[in-house]
């Protein structure tokens, strides 16, 4: 029953932005993450979660771009194109929050232009609380890799309450993450 239940938390080719660094290190204080960039797989990350598409992108550390892997699903709040005239040629920057942790069930890479690195994309599902408790039996660099998530958002997705003091801090290398309470 758990197990079909848990389906309507996975979300399917779901881009995935990954840079060297866990997402404690790319995102502010706010969980929030800005990227700008050139790269064709970045530009094809931005036109599908514009307003109309998915707004959603994942991040994930490149150390966790498996099966198995962690990542945090973002929500984009800022597509900005960048003019060619601008720059000399077609570039964006990407603003988006991080609002909850995921799971890699599946990843695959589209190709992209010659010599150019793929675009990644996956099938992941999204972490209740009680799966994060669980990651302290994981590898280090999994459990690492993740950040806090502010509060405010709940196991079922729902608002709460303002975050509590040390919410939305860098998880470090021994810190265990609570066992109760929302994201």
């Amino acid at each position: 029953m758990a197990r079909i239940a848990r389906r309507g938390l996975r979300l399917q080719n779901l881009p995935v932005l990954s840079l060297p660094s866990p997402w404690g290190r790319v995102a502010d204080a706010e969980n929030v993450l800005a990227v700008g960039s050139d790269e064709s797989r970045y530009l094809e990350l931005a036109r599908r979660v514009e307003p109309g598409g998915s707004e959603h992108f994942g991040y994930a550390a490149a150390s966790s771009r498996r099966k198995g892997g962690v990542g945090v699903l973002v929500e984009a709040r800022q597509v900005r194109w960048l003019s060619p005239a601008a720059c000399g040629h077609q570039a964006v920057h990407l603003t988006g929050h991080g609002v909850r942790p995921f799971r890699i069930l599946a990843m695959r890479a589209e190709a992209g232009p010659i010599g150019e690195p793929p675009l990644y994309t996956a099938r992941v599902q999204l972490l209740l609380q009680r799966d994060i408790a669980r990651l302290d039996k994981a590898p280090k660099s999994d459990a690492c890799s993740l950040r806090m998530l502010p509060s405010g958002v709940a196991e079922d997705g729902a608002a709460e309450g303002p975050a509590p003091a040390g919410a939305g801090e860098p998880a470090r290398a021994g810190d265990t993450l609570p066992a109760q309470g929302p994201l």
